[in-house]
């Protein structure tokens, strides 16, 4: 009876597998949808371009930009004091800061947002670009390579002191160094804020800030308020130091880009990556309290690049730790590891804890809560085995607990039933959206490969997996209309552009007081899973720099735009 049972469990196992086999769709349609989010990057990328046009594509500088999307004052009436004129970055996609976007939902009220200049934002989206051949023709120059350029330079424009900063440097500024939000009027925040603290129980206030916002930041309001030590006043919430993820981030794509050019180790910028062991979980006096799943002196890369010990406005050069104390992110931790891997470097302070770190976090299944500022359930996952897959960080430990991951990765997609609307499907956890969760759950899935999946005796259940969230994926792409005529204009016939849904990716140390979603970015994360697709990552075991790659081509029968698999020396 046992043996009959099992049979029929196996039998209904393949049987649904070899649907959902059947589902995937034809390598064409794959291809078109990975050309069609390529020419929406393509489009939506912040350039130089003739006449004033969309802040969400158009440059600001010289002819300025037409602000047709951000929220400006008078839409509420509790307005996010927004400057009138955006300010974008040349090189960079555009992104958005969603201001209290739990209390203004409560409230009824329409979501209040401000478009955003932040590296890690570009960086993520740069980052599956380099899965594409480099142009050999230097008079077909491929989309993807100018792309690469304009970002490159962007993101060397984040550059503060010897590291890297999540916000540009404001300039002028009586502060040298200062870094700010762009479009945020920083003197109407000033006068909001002291408004509620001279008023803090009106009942409007407590509605908007809710009393999880109110805990956590009435004490460092007031301080950076009236502290007179303070010299940059208001500016000290937004004037946060260096830190681990942006420097690791900037410094893994110029690494990638320096291979990419063949240009010589100073480009890579290895050194500034270095002083990530200076700020680790040891010998410290005090404590985040959010990070507790760490324990006590990690020995782990913490996130701030600034001595907690020092006098908290000392130096506002060095930026201002948010809420006075640093903390320990395990995403940030991956990315570090990431980084440092791809550098070749292992043997500096904290590789081996960090490791073990990423190890206690999967084996204790601690990972939905262990990315203090990655409310995206799915970024974890992702961040983890890009490290382990792409830049090689292949130790025995990390190798063991993904065969952990990979179960409880598939144990959470959502795989019951073909019939239903969110088959292939990973929650975001505090994102409600599915495009850039299921994105970033399929890529770990395909990082991590059907060697894990074997050794973890999942092999039919991980490619049922594949498949499921690859057919959501492409079933789910929404068209989009071209804004600027240049874009892939190397084409005869220009493709159809796609793109997804925004979704949940970066948030504040508070997480309910701003949170960052871009379009741009979850086509990315899209357009990476759909390329690793494509390379058959999940049936190879090569880091990123060794792998295959996508190389844009022209059908010479159709005159239209195809890809092809090639390989890099």
């Amino acid at each position: 009876m046992k043996y009959f049972i099992a049979t029929a469990i196996l039998l209904l196992t393949l049987s649904s597998c070899q649907k959902s086999t059947e589902a995937v769709p034809p390598q064409q349609q794959i291809d078109e949808t990975i050309i069609g989010a390529l020419a929406y990057l393509d489009d939506t990328q912040i350039r130089q371009r003739a006449g004033r046009r969309s802040c969400l594509s158009d440059s600001y500088e010289e002819e300025g930009c037409i602000n047709d999307t951000q929220t400006l004052p008078g839409a509420s009436p509790f307005p996010i004091p927004n400057r009138p004129d955006v300010k974008n970055r040349n090189g960079e996609w555009a992104s958005f800061i969603y201001h209290l976007p739990h209390s203004i939902h409560n409230l009824g009220l329409s979501q209040l947002r401000t478009q955003d200049s932040a590296l890690i934002v570009s960086a993520f989206i740069t980052y599956p670009l380099f899965l594409f051949e480099k142009s050999s023709n230097p008079k077909n120059i491929s989309p993807v390579d100018t792309m690469l350029d304009l970002s490159i330079q962007n993101l060397k424009g984040f550059k503060r002191g010897t590291e890297y900063s999540f916000w540009p440097q404001i300039e002028p500024s009586t502060i040298p160094s200062l870094v700010s939000p762009y479009n945020i009027d920083i003197q109407a925040v000033d006068q909001m804020l002291h408004r509620y603290m001279e008023n803090p129980d009106d009942p409007f206030f407590k509605m908007l800030f809710g009393k999880e916002i109110i805990a956590k930041l009435q004490r460092w309001v007031r301080t950076c308020l009236t502290d007179t030590n303070n010299s940059s006043g208001v500016y000290a919430l937004f004037n946060i130091p260096n830190d681990a993820d942006d420097l690791s981030m900037a410094t893994a794509i110029f690494k990638l880009y320096a291979q990419r050019h063949h240009l010589d180790a100073t480009f890579t910028e290895t050194d500034s990556l270095l002083s990530v062991a200076r700020f680790r979980d040891s010998n410290r006096t005090k404590e985040d309290g959010r990070d507790a799943f760490k324990g006590s002196q990690s020995g782990a890369y913490l996130t701030w690049l600034k001595d907690e010990n020092a006098p908290l406005f000392a130096n506002p050069q060095s930026g201002i730790i948010p809420l006075g104390v640093n903390n320990v992110d395990a995403v940030v931790n991956a990315n570090v590891l990431f980084a440092l891997a791809l550098h070749d470097i292992n043997g500096i302070k904290g590789f081996d804890e960090s490791i073990d770190l990423l190890v206690h976090v999967i084996e204790t299944h601690a990972w939905p809560e262990a990315a203090l500022y990655y409310p995206q359930h799915m970024m974890f996952p992702y961040a983890v085995t890009r490290a382990w897959r792409d830049a090689g960080l292949r130790t025995p430990e990390l190798h063991t607990a993904l065969k952990t991951l990979m179960h409880d990765l598939l144990q959470e997609q959502h795989l019951e039933d073909p019939k239903n609307s969110d088959y292939g499907t990973f929650d975001g956890g505090e994102d409600k959206t599915r495009d850039l969760s299921t994105a970033l759950g399929c890529t770990a899935l395909l990082n991590m490969g059907e060697g894990i999946a074997r050794e973890a005796d999942m092999l039919l259940r991980y490619r049922q997996g594949i498949d499921a969230c690859i057919s959501r994926l492409v079933a789910v792409r929404k068209p989009y209309r071209f804004e600027n005529n240049e874009t892939f204009a190397f084409a005869s016939q220009k493709p159809r552009a796609w793109h997804w849904e925004e979704g949940l990716f970066f948030s504040a140390s508070v997480s309910r007081l701003v949170q960052w979603r871009s379009q741009s970015l979850t086509t990315a994360m899209v357009l990476e899973t759909l390329t690793k697709y494509r390379l058959r990552y999940h049936q190879r075991n090569s880091t990123l720099i060794q792998a295959h790659k996508l190389i844009l081509c022209t059908d010479p029968d159709r005159q239209d735009l195809c890809l092809r698999i090639t390989k890099t020396p």
